[in-house]
């Protein structure tokens, strides 16, 4: 048995599957998520394809992860701006730093830090 399901394209032109990176519908109901879907094609994997694919898939509350982070990142970008894992640049250790502060520690964090990486911050998050 084979099971069908849709990817981006550029994940099936590198030969991967992502784990939660995949959808099970037409693109009808893909279209209805607000998915562009001229990024998505279908493929058939096998069913151990598939069953590896669902155990690796993130946690949807796996808030202050690295893939919730990529997530953050990637969710008002472009295809093309997305990153596929959270480099150790400066832009990611000033956003760890921010997910770790607690709210009572917040406001002297954010003193402490320089334009720029609140800038970082502003817009990573979007706000």
């Amino acid at each position: 048995m084979r099971i069908n399901i849709w990817i981006r394209v550029e994940d099936a032109v590198k030969g991967r599957l992502v784990p939660g990176k995949y959808w099970l519908h037409g693109k009808h109901v893909i279209e209805q998520k607000l998915l562009n879907t001229e990024d998505l094609v279908q493929v058939s994997i096998s069913v151990d394809e598939f069953a590896k694919l669902e155990d690796n898939k993130p946690s949807e509350n796996d808030w202050g992860s690295e893939h919730w982070l990529k997530e953050q990142y990637n969710r008002n970008r472009n295809v093309e701006d997305h990153k596929d894992a959270m480099d150790t640049t400066e832009e990611d250790s000033v956003i760890k730093e921010y997910l770790s502060t607690s709210g009572a520690d917040f406001s002297a964090w954010w003193k402490s830090k320089s334009i720029a990486e609140r800038q970082i911050v502003t817009g990573y998050f979007g706000h």
